[in-house]
């Protein structure tokens, strides 16, 4: 079943639905990932840890290293944490941008079957490869080879239970559909 609706009005009137659950309406969100390597150094690495060398930098692949911050997302993502909880004052929202946009972060968000899951980023859609596909999040560690995407592979291992998910990125809806 696929249900098209405003995310207001879901917030809104997500109390009001038959079957809805009687816990506190959940919400994750994700957004304004950081993208460049120089950008992740400067952000993201501990301040009292030793600076960043090249081994130490995220390996910044192919198209990524061109990608623009999304200062909107932020905007996004703040403006739904403030309507969730200005709607449903009894609601439990975790917002993770920046340097908490990780892969691993969808992950566990994914993972906690929020009832609103909304991920604000760059999407990328290889329409000759669609397994390259994929959604550009922050580098979760120096140490995880490079790896700052959540591609198609990673979508498709998900079991996502939430009533709404929302992908805010650019080309999430090009491609066939298959």
């Amino acid at each position: 079943e696929l249900s098209v609706m405003p995310s207001a009005r879901f917030v809104t009137h997500a109390r009001s639905q038959p079957g809805t659950s009687t816990g506190a309406t959940r919400f994750e969100l994700i957004g304004d990932p950081v993208f460049r390597a120089e950008d992740w150094r400067k952000e993201c690495v501990e301040p009292n840890s030793p600076p960043a060398t090249a081994d130490t930098a995220p390996a910044t692949p192919g198209p990524r290293r061109a990608l623009p911050r999304l200062p909107g997302s932020r905007r996004e993502v703040l403006a739904i944490e403030d309507l969730a909880e200005r709607a449903l004052p009894a609601s439990r929202v975790s917002t993770r941008l920046g340097c908490q946009a990780t892969p691993a972060a969808l992950r566990t968000a994914a993972a906690t079957n929020p009832d609103l899951l909304h991920i604000a980023t760059h999407g990328y859609v290889d329409a000759y490869r669609p397994r390259l596909s994929a959604l550009a999040l922050t580098q979760d560690s120096p140490t995880n080879g490079g790896s700052a995407t959540f591609g198609l592979l990673d979508i498709l291992n998900m079991r996502v239970g939430s009533r709404l998910v929302v992908l805010s990125a650019c080309d999430t809806s090009r491609g066939r559909l298959l």
